[in-house]
Order: C-alpha cells, then sequence, then structure tokens
C-alpha cells in the first residue's frame, strides 16, 4: 500500500457520512511526476445505500489555479461506485501538469432511501503492488 501523505488527504472518516454530493478543498501537486499519482478512496461504511441503486461518483479535476472550478479539466473519474459493493477500496490514477487539484464525490439516490458514505481519501504517488519505491528517472 503506497504511503499516505496527511497534507495529500483529501477527505477522513472523522469529517463525517456524506449524504450530498461534497467538493473537497484542493491541494496544490504542482504536476505529477512521469507514472502519475492516485486518488485512493478507502470506503470504510455505507448506510442506507439501497444494493446497487444508489451511487458514488468520484471526480478528480485539474486547475492552473490554486482552486479548480466545475468547468476545469477533468484528470481522473469514477462514475458510480455501488452501494451493493459494500466496504471496498479504489485507486484511480490521474496525471496533470496543472498545478492543483479537487475532488468532487457525488451521492446520487433518493432521499428516501438516504444514502450515506463515510470514506477515507488520499492522493498518493501512482505505485502498484509489488512495485519497488525509487528515485529513478522513468520513462514511459
Amino acid at each position: 500500500m503506497p504511503i499516505t501523505d496527511t497534507n495529500l488527504r483529501v477527505r477522513a472518516t472523522s469529517d463525517g457520512a456524506m449524504t450530498v454530493t461534497t467538493v473537497t478543498s484542493s491541494i496544490e501537486i504542482f504536476g505529477t511526476p512521469v507514472a502519475g499519482m492516485a486518488l485512493v478512496v478507502a470506503i470504510s461504511a455505507i448506510a442506507g445505500a439501497a444494493a446497487g441503486t444508489d451511487t458514488l461518483g468520484v471526480i478528480i479535476r485539474a486547475s492552473t489555479s490554486t482552486d479548480p472550478a466545475t468547468t476545469d479539466r477533468i484528470v481522473g473519474q469514477l462514475t458510480a461506485i455501488p452501494g451493493s459493493d459494500g466496504v471496498a477500496t479504489y485507486t484511480i490514477p490521474f496525471a496533470t501538469n496543472k498545478r492543483s487539484v479537487d475532488v468532487e464525490f457525488t451521492v446520487n439516490g433518493t432521499t428516501s432511501e438516504s444514502p450515506s458514505w463515510t470514506l477515507d481519501a488520499w492522493v498518493t504517488l501512482n505505485v502498484g503492488p509489488g512495485e519497488k519505491w525509487d528515485r529513478a528517472v522513468s520513462f514511459l
């Protein structure tokens, strides 16, 4: 599992459950390395989500300014995490030469079902399982 840097955390379970669409504060990354970076979303609890009908969407936007807007370029996206998946961890790779990124979590579902998602999310280097961390130059 890649190293978690507190400065790159965009959401913590201590922030409480999400019941509506939420845009996180932007973080300045000043571009990604050649191999890119990744957003790790670790879902720890789902409440009220009807099996497979309520979903959580994740959109990563990048901008040259310090606070990306909803009109800025999407550099990573996971359209629908189904509530039926339960507790799970997702990794969404992205690459950009932009200054900042922010993350939008889109809670989809009806009010009567009261979908609620509790999760941790952080940006990390895009290193897959079993890969070594090194400081060598990489070429794609």
